[in-house]
């Protein structure tokens, strides 16, 4: 072997043990799996409702080790973690909806099925990590004060949290629109367990239902199609009818000055 490749050899070495966690202690992780889906959402949109099918096929924890001391953190493919700074980090799902204008909506949840499990049993020490304010990348600003909700992390039991909500977020064109999360992990602070939802079914029923095709005055790109077929769980392209509204509309006529002689 070449002196050159030797070298480089040795420089790998050294970085790689550099990267080892400070005080020489292995972090502990641990996949827990289940016969959940890979996607974790099935949809059916149908005629005044939205059917979802959620399930969990592995959730993560792992342990992070700081100044403040030791916690470990969840997550599971898909998901985004919460962002209540200080309370429990959970992962949540985040999905978008359209919703008919105008009208309101009833949340049924059904087939629930859960889980519980302790984390210290894989090895897995301290307590649930705190969400955190996201670090600014700018040298005036000092690193952010690390929060933790004393109140919460005092409960006895399982801290209580709605399990799927639904939040309007406005209006894109001739559609209404609506982020609905999923939280399906829940914290118990007093026996440090985690209770899972592993499956349950999800209905979201709207209470009008605007019967026929949306109007739009604007005309859809098939790039404008696209975007809202990947991001809104219902949107159909077929709905829409393109340059028509039932609403009054500005308009300047042109004509020639013949019809005023005639």
């Amino acid at each position: 072997m070449r002196r050159g490749a030797i070298k480089t050899a040795i420089i790998m070495v050294v970085v790689l043990f550099s990267c080892h966690p400070s005080g020489g202690q292995s972090l502990n992780s641990h996949r827990y799996q289940f016969k959940g889906d890979e996607k974790s959402l099935l949809v059916r949109a149908e005629s005044g409702k939205v059917s979802l099918k959620y399930s969990l096929s592995e959730l993560d924890v792992s342990m992070v080790i700081n100044e403040h001391g030791s916690w470990y953190r969840v997550s599971i493919p898909g998901h985004n973690p919460s962002t209540s700074i200080g309370s429990p980090e959970l992962p949540v799902l985040n999905r978008i909806i359209a919703i008919p204008e105008g009208s309101g909506i009833t949340i049924k949840i059904s087939d629930v099925k859960s889980r519980r499990i302790k984390p210290s049993k894989e090895k897995i020490r301290g307590v649930l990590y705190p969400s955190q304010e996201g670090v600014i990348k700018r040298e005036q600003a000092g690193k952010p004060e690390f929060k933790i909700d004393r109140t919460l992390y005092n409960t006895r039991g399982i801290i209580v949290s709605d399990t799927v909500t639904v939040e309007m977020l406005g209006k894109l064109r001739s559609n209404m629109l609506a982020n609905v999360t999923i939280s399906p992990v829940r914290y118990n602070p007093g026996t440090n367990q985690l209770e899972l939802i592993t499956s349950m079914n999800i209905e979201i029923v709207f209470d009008q239902i605007s019967y026929g095709s949306h109007k739009s005055v604007y005309p859809e790109s098939p790039l404008f199609r696209e975007s809202m077929s990947k991001g809104i769980l219902n949107y159909d392209p077929g709905d829409v009818i393109t340059g028509f509204s039932d609403q009054p509309v500005k308009m300047i006529i042109i004509t020639d000055t013949i019809p005023e002689t005639s």
